[in-house]
């Protein structure tokens, strides 16, 4: 079953971040990045976008199939990897501002 860290702030409250895959960050990408602030994270993914395609322009050329599959590929395991970091990121982040891990509970998602 699914559980969620519970995470507390002397000012703020009781935050919940939910274990395991991050679906919203998987499906939703850099829309997902942004609406959580975490800026470093979709910086890092809109450059390699940009990096990975301008990489796959200089080796396939005007070859628009190859240069897609190549482009799509890559744009999937960025997904793939915000998706399984996603909930990771935003611990820390939670963590950096003073928020402390006070446990964990069953989800009730």
């Amino acid at each position: 079953m699914p559980a969620d860290n519970i995470y507390r702030h002397p000012e703020n409250g009781v935050l919940a971040v939910k274990t395991g895959y991050c679906w919203p960050g998987f499906w939703l990408s850099i829309i997902w990045l942004v609406h959580r602030r975490l800026w470093r994270e979709a910086s890092l993914v809109v450059l390699a976008g940009l990096a990975l395609s301008l990489v796959g322009h200089f080796l396939f050329g005007d070859d628009n199939l190859r240069n897609s599959i190549y482009y799509a590929s890559w744009i999937f395991s960025l997904s793939l990897l915000i998706g399984l970091r996603g909930n990771a990121w935003i611990e820390k982040q939670l963590r950096a501002v003073g928020y402390r891990l006070s446990g964990e509970e069953p989800s009730s998602r």
